[in-house]
């Protein structure tokens, strides 16, 4: 795989984003809507496939689904921004306090890995859930 960089990752969920159009006539846009019908996509195509998945087709879902799910956070949180890793899926958004003492970590990735195992909440109620604690924790 390319070198991770916040180009790749923008690129990455511009391509998700015409994908989901294209294959499943699903307009998916950088807001809470957004996440909702990506979620609904996200366990919608993952039940189709119950047994058929291999390594990479879940792989490549993870970090098709994991770009678009942080780009949408970054776009729509104050002062979020991606903090690459050597290895893309470690990658995570980090908001920081204004005094740099206190932060807060969202792993799209290891989110979108555990909600195709139905494991946490849906995309929206993450995202909502990371902006109040954003709210309360670094106020």
């Amino acid at each position: 795989m390319p070198r991770i960089t916040h180009e790749r990752i923008r690129a990455i969920s511009e391509k998700f984003i015409s994908t989901a159009k294209e294959y499943f006539n699903v307009q998916l846009t950088y807001d809470i809507e957004g996440l909702k019908q990506a979620d609904k996509l996200l366990v919608d195509y993952f039940s189709r496939l119950k047994g058929k998945q291999d390594e990479n087709l879940i792989a490549s879902t993870i970090l098709d689904f994991g770009c678009y799910f942080g780009e949408t956070v970054i776009k729509n949180t104050k002062d979020a921004k991606w903090k690459l890793a050597n290895h893309t899926l470690d990658s995570i958004i980090v908001v920081e306090s204004a005094n740099k003492e206190k932060r807060l970590e969202l792993k799209p990735f290891a989110i979108i890995a555990a909600r195709l195992n139905k494991g946490v909440d849906p995309l929206d109620r993450i995202f909502v859930t990371f902006n109040k604690t954003i709210e309360t924790k670094l106020k």
